[in-house]
This record gives structure tokens, sequence and C-alpha cells, in this order.
């Protein structure tokens, strides 16, 4: 279930998000036109917006982006949107909320990694009753969102009392926006559901509902680059393990198990601050909201945060299939310059002088299938680690906390994230020759070690 406006009061009245002027202000004695009156048995529900304020209003006021991410990596998305110069607000599980003008909405649509989809919100606290839900929705300008020719379908999610199944719940606004379009004399633009030019999200919990906009109608995680392995790890959970390893510090990043290289490629794109894409989805441009926005601006403002990468990065592997994918991926992302790849398993692997200090950021084995010799690997990581890392840090995932104990090290930070359907943990130990260590080897007795898990996201 989502966590849409917890913290907002049973009866209070819902805020339209600004397609267009905010409603009137309340009447008299403080009490907004939506508020629960005593002795009624029903909310009044919403008023009608104010058609007559001026047209620019649309294109400067403030709209709220929602921007999503698996479940962990809020602190990975806050950190990102400060280095954006914007103070986000939680907005539930896997999820952050910013306030900000229809250029700077784009500017983080093209630029934020981490985020897996972003939604442009149009209300939210909407009442979860149906009947009064209908008449909220009809109020919404759907014109200014569902521009005219651009095919469309509606994605719900979470649960209401009386709306228990999703697919019933897209049926129902699907019919309520296009009773909304004939209300005003208005055809509503066609409904595809398998190619939409734009998704409705809708959002249900027991406390409310919440209506936005996807403009990119998908998943905002694939790159320029396609894939070139089979199970690869995800771009967006690749960038938000890169955040939360603060990889956009000064330092030399390391992988000593690549892999198809998506972990490496993510993790020199956060550091150099390179934005995810360069190109609006064009149902974007296509709302009154965006209609203004300088794209040729925004683009300057991305080239402005690009950086050089503090120090050649390196990624390794002892797999020749993996390592052929990786150079290919790089390649394709416009990074082979800035990576070494190297063909060699992590005990032989040897690290050039740097004055910078390290941070190896990797996804070891960890999953069933791969059973086979993945304690000795992890064994070989703690070794490598306190040989070539002195004064480092190694940020390492893994979703079996029995393999972690192989390290012989004591993690500073841990996070939990869910990667590919498993609650993984993002582990970071610093690495100096003064900082006590335990002896790796096999976990203790009683350590309550189960056996490995399959992992849904190992490269």
């Amino acid at each position: 279930m989502d966590h849409e406006d917890r913290g907002r009061r049973p009866g209070e009245r819902a805020e339209l998000l600004p397609a267009h002027p905010r409603p009137r202000p309340g009447r008299r004695g403080g009490r907004s036109p939506g508020a629960r009156r005593p002795g009624r048995a029903r909310s009044r529900g919403l008023r009608p917006p104010r058609r007559n304020g001026p047209r620019r209003a649309l294109l400067t006021a403030p709209l709220r982006l929602r921007l999503h991410a698996a479940a962990g990596l809020e602190p990975a998305l806050e950190r990102e949107l400060a280095s954006f110069g914007v103070a986000p607000r939680s907005a539930g599980r896997g999820a952050v909320r910013v306030e900000a003008g229809p250029e700077e909405v784009a500017l983080l649509w093209l630029g934020v990694r981490a985020a897996s989809r972003a939604v442009v919100e149009i209300a939210s606290g909407l009442p979860a009753d149906p009947d009064e839900l209908g008449r909220a929705l009809r109020e919404l300008p759907w014109e200014e969102w569902l521009p005219e020719g651009v095919p469309w379908a509606v994605r719900a999610r979470g649960r209401a009392p009386r709306f228990r199944h999703t697919r019933f719940a897209e049926r129902w606004l699907k019919d309520a926006i296009r009773q909304a379009f004939a209300a005003r004399g208005r055809v509503a633009p066609p409904v595809d559901p398998a190619c939409p030019g734009l998704l409705v999200d809708f959002r249900l919990s027991a406390r409310g509902a919440a209506v936005g906009i996807d403009p990119a109608a998908g998943s905002l995680h694939r790159r320029a680059g396609a894939r070139a392995a089979p199970a690869p790890l995800r771009e967006d959970l690749a960038a938000g393990l890169a955040w939360l390893a603060r990889a956009d510090r000064p330092v030399r990043l390391v992988d000593p198990f690549c892999g198809s290289g998506t972990l490496i490629a993510e993790a020199v794109a956060v550091a150099r601050r390179r934005a995810r894409t360069r190109s609006l989805p064009p149902a974007l441009l296509r709302l009154p909201a965006f209609s203004a926005v300088d794209l040729d601006r925004v683009r300057r403002g991305l080239d402005a945060r690009e950086r050089p990468l503090p120090a050649p990065a390196i990624a390794a592997d002892r797999d020749p299939g993996a390592l052929r994918a990786a150079v290919e991926l790089l390649r394709r992302a416009g990074l082979e310059e800035e990576v070494r790849v190297v063909p060699s398993p992590v005990r032989e692997l040897r690290l050039p002088p740097e004055p910078l200090p390290t941070l190896a950021l990797t996804n070891p084995p960890w999953g069933r299938r791969l059973a086979a010799g993945v304690e000795e690997a992890w064994r070989d990581l703690g070794r490598w680690v306190r040989r070539e890392l002195a004064g480092g840090e190694l940020a390492v995932l893994c979703g079996n906390a029995r393999l972690t104990r192989y390290l012989g090290l004591r993690s500073r930070r841990r996070y939990p994230v869910v990667a590919g359907g498993i609650t993984a943990r993002l582990c970071v130990y610093p690495i100096g020759p003064e900082r006590p260590r335990m002896q790796p080897g096999r976990p203790r007795a009683g350590s309550g070690a189960g056996p490995a898990v399959e992992p849904g996201s190992h490269e």
C-alpha cells in the first residue's frame, strides 16, 4: 500500500496542484470550503477552480514533482536532489516530492539518475470514496494535462476500501476522466494501454487518493546504451547505490566484480554529475505547463553541472564474456576513456598508486546459482581490500548477511535496499591500518546464518 499524504488529517480539504490557479480561500471563521461541518455526514468536496486567472500563471506556478525509486534509496534521491540545490520532502516509502517551476522540473527530469519514475502531481489528498472522488475529478482541468491527439492510459497503485483491485481502479478513473471531458463538451484523447504517450498516475490509500501525470509513460531506468547482459543490475538502482556510497566525492572508483559494467558506469556518471538523458518526452512539451520551457537553456544548465572525473576508474572481473559486455556498455555510454577494464580475479588485482582515497563499490555474487566457491570469493575480497584499499572504503551490496562475515570487517553504515524483490543491504566498510578488524573465516556458531538467497539483480 502506498503511503501518500500520511500527514493529512481526516476531512481536510484536498489541494489542487498547480495546473490552474488555486481555489478561493476559506470562508469566515478560517474553515476551508471542503472542511467537514459538525453534524454533516459528508464532505462538501472541492470547489471548482477559477478560470479567469492569467494564462501566464500556468507557466510559472510551482509544480509538484514526485520521484520514485527502489525502497531504501530515499536518502540517495535526497542526496542527488541536493546536488541540484533542491530540498525534497518525503512522499512515502520509495518516493520523495519536490516543488519547483516548470523549467526546474524539466532539469530534474533530465538529470536525476536514481529515480525509476517521475510524476507531476495534479491533485493530492482527494477523498477515497468513489462518489466524492468522482465529483473532485470532474473539477480538475484534464484538458490541460491530456493534450489532444496524445494517447493515454491509467496506472493505479495501492488500495482503498472501495478500490481493492488496481484494474478496477484504472477502468474507473478512465471513465471518470472521459466523463469530465464530456461534461465540458469535449472529446477525450484516445486511450491506448498498449502504447500510451502519457500515463495518468493514480495513487490510492485508506487516507485518500492522488492523481498525476507520468510524461515518460514508463520506467526511467533505461539509458542510451542498450543492456548487454542477461541479468544486469538496473541502472536506477546502480545510480542510487553510487549516491549512497557517496561516489561524488573526490575518490578513485573501483569495481573488482564489475560483471556487465552497470554499477561502475553509473558510479562514474554520478561522480561526473552527468545527466541521465538530454531529451524530454514529446508528450511533456505538449503540456501547457511546459510550453514555455527553454530546452536549450535547460541543457546548458546540465552541461554546467558536469565535471571531470578525479581519477581514472578501474573495473575488473575474471569472466571474459562479462568484460566484453562491460566494454561495450562503457563505449555506448561514452565512458570508455574514463574506465580502465582489467581481466583479473579479485585476489590478483593490483591497483596503481593514487594519491586520492579509493572507493570500491561492488556487487559480488551472493545467490544460489553462484553458490559454488562464493564463500571463497568473499574471503578474497576481504583480503584484497586490506591489501589494496588502506585509507579507502568498501561499499558492497549483499542479500545474504552470512556472506559479509567472510570479509572480516566491521561496517560503518548499512542501507537496506530492495534489489530485484530481495531486501539486500549496502554495507560500507572503512579500511584503515589502525582500525580493529574481525578475522575472516566461517560464521560464528549461533549467528543464525541461513542458506544463500537468489539475487534479483546480480551481474
